[in-house]
């Protein structure tokens, strides 16, 4: 019901906002798409790789003709694209999903319209333009991009006027205190990738004023509004706004941007969606929290707080709302009896839980479930300690196979499926949710079916299909669908990955070049005089390295 009215609020936003738009006399468009003559490009599938490696920086709207949102901005965007093209150089572009949906899948496109940065010839890691929707404010967003993200001061003084007076701190303030040129390379790095969230500023003389602070990176948070913590006492905050890193020697990216991505999260939180992205992002392991009544939230609130606290930079640990994200459960391995306690290891995409009742007993309850605090922290102790065994999801071996080419592989049998002493397998692990799963599927049955009707390829490679929405593999744990692999015969070991866009030219290529046989697709095609056109469209590979593909699965099959 809520998010139905959220829809009906949307749709009247949208309406107020065409019909003021009509009231100014802006230009008004039949739809979505960018008519011709206008500063946009328009992009298809064909062109997009290269527009992109032609240009160092570009905005790309993602969009169909029929959104309303993206009519109401068209005006706005075509006003900001003939000023950027004018004053910058700078390239927009436009891709009409309805048309080249697989490369809107790729992209990780999971709404209308999406704003996308691209620069050096890649997607951004934080490319999503999420401001006002105004010309202006699309330009300035654009051309902060062209000069230097990390912003230079000189002394305390213009520091804290500029950048952290709580009236100018829109986002939270990273500062370097210091000039090591290795350091600052990285540093200017971080703020290239998380400019949209972050703030970075240098402040080398600044440490003259404040040893203390010297060859340190310190992150202000903004402050939070005395009426926020009237209202909002379901969080738990650190006593401090302010986080200082050190020992920047030993720092490498990766390092900074995960500190900087936890550092701002409270130890613990009630889940919303925009919360829940900002948890996802910081791709630690995520614990949940699943209470039944505010006051159940509130009774185990400061306990959680506490393992917050404690396992800072290790864990986040957050509350979800039973009755609002219950399905949510289902992606954890666990039955629906709450309150629960489990641990989602992001990077592996693996799960842990507290042991749960059977169905008969819980069916027998009498009173609510009680949660034992001591499990909960052993849980989370053995986790960290790499000693909790994970929750294994798996569907039944199958008695039959429907598809005498490709065979079905489940997560009880799949090790022994996958690693032969012969055979060269190439695995597609897909979702059936998934549409770019369901896409490929037929692409992959016909590559099958050609290697099966050749005397030598049917006894050397193998084919295979697994669920790995329904079946956990903890020897390759997939965090995107599909994927495709392959296991050289005679490996023990983690399979060859498929990257960038699947086709069925470059599945080909992929068998012929990963497989211990090298059997060549191309030359059976020849064989048999299989004179069918094949898909050439994998240029989008390098463009779209940076997605994040589980964050994308979570969005698009979950209430969150």
């Amino acid at each position: 019901m809520r998010f139905g009215a959220v829809l009906l609020v949307q749709a009247l936003f949208c309406v107020v906002s065409w019909v003021a738009a009509q009231e100014q006399n802006e230009v008004q468009y039949s739809d979505a798409i960018v008519p011709e003559g206008t500063a946009i490009e328009k992009l298809t599938l064909a062109n997009f790789a290269k527009f992109i490696k032609e240009n160092e920086l570009v905005l790309g709207e993602f969009t169909v003709p029929w959104c309303l949102h993206s009519k109401i901005l068209l005006p706005e965007l075509v006003k900001a694209a003939e000023r950027l093209d004018a004053d910058k150089g700078i390239k927009v572009f436009q891709v009409d999903c309805s048309v080249d949906g697989p490369l809107c899948d790729q992209i990780g496109i999971a709404h209308y319209p999406s704003l996308k940065t691209f620069k050096n010839h890649k997607m951004m890691k934080d490319n999503e333009y999420t401001g006002r929707r105004t010309a202006n404010d699309i330009y300035d967003f654009m051309v902060n991009h062209v000069a230097s993200p990390v912003k230079r001061v000189q002394d305390v003084a213009q520091l804290h006027e500029m950048y952290l007076a709580p009236d100018k701190m829109e986002n939270p303030a990273v500062v370097y205190y210091g000039a090591e040129p290795q350091f600052d390379e990285i540093f200017g790095k971080a703020a290239n990738e998380l400019l949209n969230s972050f703030s970075f500023v240098s402040c080398a003389q600044c440490a003259s004023e404040n040893e203390d602070l010297r060859d340190k990176v310190v992150l202000y948070m903004p402050p939070v509004d005395e009426r926020e913590l009237e209202l909002n006492n379901h969080t738990v905050r650190p006593e401090t706004s302010v986080f200082e890193l050190a020992d920047l020697a030993s720092v490498d990216l990766e390092e900074l941007r995960s500190w900087l991505m936890y550092s701002r999260l409270p130890y613990f939180d009630n889940a919303n969606i925009e919360n829940y992205r900002l948890y996802m992002e910081s791709k630690l392991p995520l614990a949940y929290f699943f209470y039944v009544s505010p006051q159940e939230y509130m009774d185990y609130k400061e306990f959680f707080g506490e393992l917050g606290r404690k396992y800072r930079g290790n864990m986040n640990f957050l509350g979800l709302n039973a009755l609002v994200f219950h399905s949510h459960v289902r992606f954890l391995n666990m039955k629906e009896q709450f309150p629960l306690f489990a641990i989602h290891d992001l990077p592996v995409n693996q799960k842990y839980g507290l042991p749960q009742l059977t169905d008969d007993e819980y069916k027998s309850l009498t009173d609510l479930i009680q949660l034992d605090r001591g499990e909960i922290t052993q849980l989370v102790d053995d986790f960290l300690a790499g000693t909790a065994v994970p929750l294994v999801k798996s569907q039944p071996i199958p008695e039959t196979q429907e598809n005498a080419n490709v065979t079905r592989v489940v997560g009880m049998n799949h090790d022994e499926m996958v690693h032969d002493a012969t055979m060269d397998v190439v695995v597609r692990y897909f979702a059936d949710w998934d549409a770019q799963s369901r896409k490929l599927e037929p692409a992959f049955n016909e590559v099958a079916a050609m290697f099966a009707m050749d005397p030598e390829a049917n006894v050397k490679v193998r084919f295979v299909d697994v669920d790995a929405a329904e079946n956990d593999i903890l020897s390759f744990p997939v965090t995107s669908f599909p994927t495709i692999a392959v296991y050289p015969a005679g490996s023990q070991g983690p399979p060859l990955v498929h990257q960038g866009v699947v086709a069925k030219n470059s599945l080909m290529l992929f068998i012929r070049d990963a497989g211990a046989h090298h059997i060549d697709g191309f030359e059976l095609m020849k064989k048999y005089n299989l004179t069918e056109d094949i898909d050439t469209d994998s240029a989008v590979d390098d463009v779209v390295a940076n997605k994040d593909a589980e964050v994308r699965e979570e969005n698009a099959h979950d209430e969150l």
